[in-house]
């Protein structure tokens, strides 16, 4: 349903979608069963994205690289609602999470 990512150190240099979209050490296959990605940092849900589609990354090929688009507001509260649904902790994230 859910990729979850944290984008805290890369948030500093980059938009929200940039630190979001590439460089995931993920499986692919496991990855196009989502259908959104959230970018975290400090446990906090920085940015919401519905997820397009998932390839290799560009530069690094032992990763992924997401196509995104912005969530709209229903999607934004269905992924709320989800989340505190599931009692997901988004403060243990490291790198990426499936909910």
């Amino acid at each position: 349903m859910i990729i979850v990512v944290n984008i805290g150190k890369t948030l500093v240099n980059s938009s929200h979608l940039e630190a979001t979209k590439r460089a995931w050490s993920l499986k692919l296959n496991k990855c196009k069963e989502h259908e959104y990605v959230i970018g975290v940092a400090k446990g906090k849900i920085e940015c919401y994205f519905q997820l397009i589609d998932v390839k290799v990354d560009k530069i690094l090929a032992n990763r992924v690289e997401f196509e995104l688009k912005t969530c709209t507001p229903k999607q934004i509260t269905f992924i709320d609602e989800y989340i505190r649904e599931k009692d997901s902790n988004l403060f243990s994230i490291q790198r990426g999470k499936y909910i």
